[in-house]
């Protein structure tokens, strides 16, 4: 079930490095101050290249095992740092006691837990207010988290390449028919690890989760990807973009867990079509606010809210298409039709296909 012993172990020692890595960020900056990006980079990849060069070639028999080659290399690695830079050797110095001490009671289950439920939370503030009922009822589900090795999946699984990977690190799936005996079945978040997520990837966790809720699980979770993961990506990417300072403290993130989501998204989305529709929901939005304020997240809701059926299952896909044509090439016009907006479904029949 989920993962096996050898992997389990491994994605412990990905997920106790970075988290203890991240808690400590704040004094490492501090430490190089007037020092360059390249020490804090040769640290970081460090931290990388000791899983990924040690810990993953290797079969480390306990979490033990893998923190020991870990910090052993981190120790060696304070050495030639305390030539430089004595303050960011200390830091490494707490690093290395502080994975050493937690390893023993370490959960990566707990920890992943935490950025799911961060991605929840942001997804409920995201559609505070929506006056949509599927929306509505949608954020009353209970997702649960199953764990996979990537390495085992098929390439040619919905939703490959996202933010850049082989195989996106994570999937929504309202049935998940390979469940194992004793995992849940329904609302299922596939957790995906692969041995070439690194920092950037765990940094990103929080919106990982936020994006499967906000457009999967609370939102339309359609047959049209280029509005769940293109419209939708360029939406809830503005939404914390433009609230992360004004967050209340349980929603805070750190300054390098934002950059992390800048890094991946829209850059990393998986394929350059679903990155148009990205582009598209920012100039549209760019477009519209400047004489109607509150369209696009009136249509965004409605959009996510709407009430899809096998008659309609497409609409999403078709209602995109048709905007997107109209928004390219026939800008004024499709201004003069929104002026009297009513509801996408009104829209949709003004707006002649391409």
């Amino acid at each position: 079930m989920g993962f096996s012993q050898d992997v389990a172990i491994k994605y412990s020692a990905f997920t106790l490095c970075y988290n203890t890595l991240l808690a400590h960020l704040d004094n490492l900056n501090r430490a190089l101050i007037g020092d360059t990006r390249e020490l804090k980079k040769s640290i970081i990849s460090q931290i990388n290249g000791a899983l990924t060069e040690q810990v993953y070639r290797s079969k480390p028999r306990s979490l033990g095992d893998a923190v020991e080659i870990i910090t052993t290399r981190l120790s060696s690695e304070r050495k030639a740092i305390e030539t430089m830079n004595h303050d960011a050797a200390e830091v490494i110095d707490e690093i290395v006691t502080d994975i050493q001490n937690r390893a023993s009671v370490w959960q990566y289950e707990a920890d992943v837990e935490q950025h799911r439920a961060w991605g929840e939370k942001l997804s409920r503030l995201f559609y505070e207010g929506t006056p949509w009922p599927t929306t509505q009822e949608r954020l009353t589900t209970n997702a649960s988290v199953v764990f996979r090795y990537a390495g085992t999946l098929d390439r040619a699984v919905p939703g490959q390449n996202t933010y850049g990977y082989k195989v996106a690190p994570m999937a929504f799936y309202p049935k998940y028919k390979d469940a194992d005996d004793g995992e849940p079945e329904d609302n299922v978040i596939l957790v995906r690890f692969s041995f070439e997520h690194d920092f950037s990837t765990y940094l990103a966790y929080p919106f990982f989760f936020f994006h499967e809720y906000a457009s999967h699980i609370h939102g339309a979770n359609s047959d049209s990807d280029i509005f769940d993961d293109g419209w939708m990506m360029y939406a809830i990417h503005e939404f914390l973009s433009n609230n992360v300072y004004s967050l209340p403290p349980t929603y805070c993130l750190h300054g390098n867990q934002i950059q992390a989501i800048g890094e991946h998204c829209p850059g990393k989305i998986s394929t350059k079509h679903l990155q148009d529709y990205y582009f598209f929901g920012q100039g549209f939005h760019t477009w519209s606010r400047l004489w109607a304020p509150k369209l696009f997240r009136q249509m965004t809701w409605e959009l996510a809210g709407y009430p899809l059926s096998q008659e309609n299952r497409y609409f999403l896909a078709d209602f995109m298409e048709r905007l997107h044509y109209h928004f390219e090439q026939r800008r004024d016009d499709l201004r003069r039709k929104i002026e009297n907006y009513t509801g996408v479904d009104d829209l949709f029949m003004r707006l002649p296909p391409p």
